[in-house]
């Protein structure tokens, strides 16, 4: 029970994470190549 839980709670966590990188890679999308580029370096 527990470890199905702490799993549920792993899977939302990835899942929020997800959503927070996609907005981000659709954020930049918007922005031109070169601020693309300085952000994906900042991040990784």
């Amino acid at each position: 029970m527990v470890e199905g839980s702490a799993k549920k709670r792993d899977l939302l966590g990835s899942v929020r994470r997800l959503r927070c990188v996609l907005a981000a890679i659709v954020l930049d999308a918007n922005a031109d190549a070169g601020d693309l580029a300085s952000r994906a370096a900042a991040v990784s």
